[in-house]
């Protein structure tokens, strides 16, 4: 499995969570394209900025993870550079059902991994639009494009949340714990403390 890796799919399918423990584990750096392509309360950023960021990224490391959609032209030609194509592809109601999950955890104040500035709760009916379009409009257009790369071994996709489970742990060795990123380590007496109030 290569080192340029692109994770796509619908939304709430466990892109990110992949990812940032890939990326974890075995040091690849990482960019979430949601992170960037979303400044706070929803507003959506300037597609150049995720353009740019993704040609920093590419252009500073001959490894890398990218999570996520962005411009067409750009997952097309992310899709040339990489070695390892992940699509999540799941039935259309388990994303629904994942993203019902999702905000449920978000409204009650847990850590989900959202843009700066954005809560998962706050748009629940749009994210449910999202996932609807996704598998209507993009999906099909996605499965297309990786027609392309298929003979070549470098894509996979994963057709269940069991599957991504045994992908995760089996071939990306990132232990059965992966979904669950380390607690942050209590300073030790040689690490600088934070003032008290």
């Amino acid at each position: 499995m290569g080192t340029k890796i692109a994770i796509i799919g619908n939304a709430a399918g466990g892109k990110s969570t992949l990812a940032r423990a890939w990326s974890r584990v075995h040091g690849i750096p990482l960019l979430v394209i949601d992170d960037v392509q979303w400044k706070p309360n929803w507003t959506a950023g300037d597609e150049a900025e995720v353009l740019a960021a993704e040609a920093k990224l590419v252009a500073e490391s001959d490894r890398w993870i990218i999570d996520g959609f962005g411009p067409w032209p750009l997952i097309e030609s992310r899709f040339e550079r990489a070695e390892t194509i992940v699509f999540i592809d799941y039935p259309v109601w388990v994303h629904y059902y994942m993203a019902a999950e999702r905000q449920i955890k978000s409204a009650l104040g847990q850590d989900m991994h959202e843009p700066a500035g954005c809560r998962f709760a706050e748009v629940t009916k749009l994210l449910f639009e999202i996932i609807w379009r996704v598998h209507e409009v993009h999906r099909p257009r996605i499965i297309e494009l990786l027609k392309t790369y298929h003979a070549s071994g470098k894509v996979l996709t994963i057709e269940s949340p069991e599957a991504l489970d045994t992908f995760a742990i089996n071939d990306c060795n990132l232990g059965t714990d992966w979904r669950t990123e380390p607690a942050a380590q209590p300073a030790t007496s040689n690490q600088q403390r934070a003032p008290q109030a």
